[in-house]
């Protein structure tokens, strides 16, 4: 059994059984109970990533995706899809996440951003297909 002195002057110490219930019954010790360890709050690091892609009529965009990473538990996720920052939450450090407002405003308008320059370049490409051959071709 591990005992501590009364007085605490000393460190904590194993004993035998027999001993240990014959110092307690004297008063001259007590049982060690080992401290809880300390819990550190969460520590998470949010951020929306871009990574350019490619089509395949040429047309390059960017691919976005939403990136956590805890700094206490270092655990760490990556979310993508169309709702993931309504629908998903970052598990770790015994609580579950949501995306935080400010993260879930700029992961949209990265959604929407590819799509609206990827349109753009597909009109373009169209006029330009509008426009008639030249005779000397």
């Amino acid at each position: 059994m591990k005992l501590v002195d009364k007085s605490r002057k000393h460190p904590p110490f194993d004993a035998p059984s027999g001993l240990a219930e014959a110092l307690i019954a004297a008063g001259t010790a007590e049982k060690y109970e080992e401290p809880a360890p300390k819990k550190l709050p969460p520590d998470t690091e949010w951020r929306v990533v871009r990574e350019p892609m490619r089509c395949n009529d040429g047309v390059s965009f960017n691919s976005s995706y939403i990136s956590a990473r805890c700094h206490t538990c270092q655990q760490a996720i990556q979310m993508s899809g169309p709702t993931c920052h309504r629908t998903q939450q970052f598990r770790h450090c015994g609580i579950a996440e949501s995306v935080p407002d400010n993260i879930a405003r700029e992961y949209t308008k990265a959604l929407r951003e590819p799509l609206e320059r990827h349109e753009e370049k597909i009109t373009r490409r169209q006029e330009r297909e509008r426009q008639p051959v030249p005779a000397n071709w």
